[in-house]
């Protein structure tokens, strides 16, 4: 099945905790994170989850103040980050800081 159109979504949380990045895609569908940029404002964690649960996608991500990374895939093939249950939304929970920065997605059956 063909890739969907990639998404550029921000991540600009207000405040410290859980933040939604990309609304459930609906029964069957997955979502697979292409590129993610992102900064700390203070030294804490990040960790990406899926569903409403939550359920950890990686463990918590280190950062110190104002720092940050990027990590690309490149194509379609070798996503990042991909939710492990079709339906679930992707979020981003964090510890000490806010985070920014973006994501870039697509989502399809998986």
């Amino acid at each position: 099945m063909p890739m969907r159109s990639a998404a550029i979504v921000p991540i600009s949380q207000g405040a410290t905790g859980s933040s939604d990045l990309v609304a459930a895609p609906g029964a069957g569908l997955r979502i697979f994170v292409l590129t993610i940029v992102v900064v700390l404002d203070a030294a804490g964690t990040i960790t990406f989850t899926e569903g409403t649960g939550p359920i950890a996608l990686t463990g918590p991500i280190a950062l110190a103040a104002n720092a940050g990374f990027v990590v690309t895939a490149g194509d379609s093939w070798t996503p990042v980050l991909s939710t492990n249950t079709p339906g679930n939304k992707l979020s981003i929970v964090s510890t000490g800081g806010k985070a920014t920065g973006w994501i870039r997605h697509y989502w399809e059956p998986g």
